[in-house]
């Protein structure tokens, strides 16, 4: 017996059943499919030496980065030194792996964000982020907002869950392991008034997003060419002339799909690119880009 001839009843009955075993099974199968990011990825012990990421924090404090200071000048609006410093000793400062530390992006988002809001009169504003990490990016957002008074929500997603105890390969990982909600508790009042955090691939998440527009955008996801496009792709109907999508790592040395992709997509999507070079490492750069 098929169920196209079982009774209705009968086939209602089954009909729910079979949803509520779905409904059973979609927080394992999450769990299972992305079961590498639950088991502190990130690090899987804390440093035996919190110095350390002082004497980094230190050194990194230290580096010049011309370019980016011209910029956010031209831009009329520079972060807090000593929030953005904080900031930076508690989500930016690893010591295993040991590669440059890139943080001056927040500089930028803080700035680009500023300018864009304190130009226009919006009830409220959309921002999207790929690539949540700690929260630094996000929060360097917030507080553009914040400090604009400024409404508005940042959705920020990433496969890494933001409410299960882990390693973060941070200073903090001295108290033990934490969700991403307890490390970034010192900015209770930002995570409150604008961040919503999502957990998932962005390939899926953002085809859920229901929103008519974004106002601004932050691509640090997955590093890959056809990522790349499918981000963009679902985000250029939602933007206006003006509004912006700020691009991680164009580096040509390391990442040549990711800058091929960017280059692309703003001549597809009609966006004009501003390139930012910095010294955080070699040919490191990023882009913002202006819907025309």
């Amino acid at each position: 017996m098929s169920l196209k001839t079982l009774p209705a009843q009968l086939k209602n009955l089954f009909t729910k059943r079979m949803h509520k075993l779905a409904f059973r099974l979609l927080e394992p199968m999450d769990r299972w499919a992305f079961r590498p990011y639950y088991r502190s990825p990130l690090a899987v012990r804390p440093h035996k030496d919190t110095d350390d990421y002082l004497q980094r924090w230190a050194e990194v404090k230290q580096q010049s980065h011309p370019e980016i200071v011209t910029f956010v000048q031209k831009t009329g609006f520079a972060i807090d030194e000593e929030w953005f410093q904080d900031l930076m000793l508690l989500t930016r400062m690893r010591v295993t792996p040991n590669p440059p530390v890139a943080s001056e992006h927040g500089r930028i988002l803080y700035s680009t964000l500023s300018a864009y809001v304190a130009e226009r009169e919006f009830e409220s504003v959309n921002i999207l982020e790929t690539g949540t990490h700690l929260g630094f990016s996000a929060l360097c957002l917030a507080k553009a907002l914040q400090d604009q008074q400024q409404p508005g929500k940042i959705i920020t997603m990433d496969l890494i869950p933001h409410d299960v105890k882990m390693y973060w390969n941070s200073i903090a990982d001295e108290q033990g392991p934490q969700t991403r909600l307890e490390l970034l508790r010192d900015y209770q009042d930002l995570l409150d008034q604008y961040l919503i955090f999502l957990q998932g691939d962005t390939r899926l998440q953002m085809k859920k997003l229901q929103l008519s527009r974004v106002h601004y955008a932050a691509l640090d996801g997955a590093h890959t060419y056809e990522d790349i496009h499918l981000e963009v792709a679902s985000l250029q109907n939602k933007q206006q002339p003006g509004d912006m999508i700020f691009f991680d790592d164009y580096t040509l040395t390391q990442f040549p799909e990711v800058v091929k992709a960017i280059d692309e997509v703003c001549e597809k999507y009609q966006y004009s690119q501003e390139v930012l070079k910095c010294s955080e490492g070699p040919d490191k750069g990023y882009v913002v880009a202006v819907k025309l």
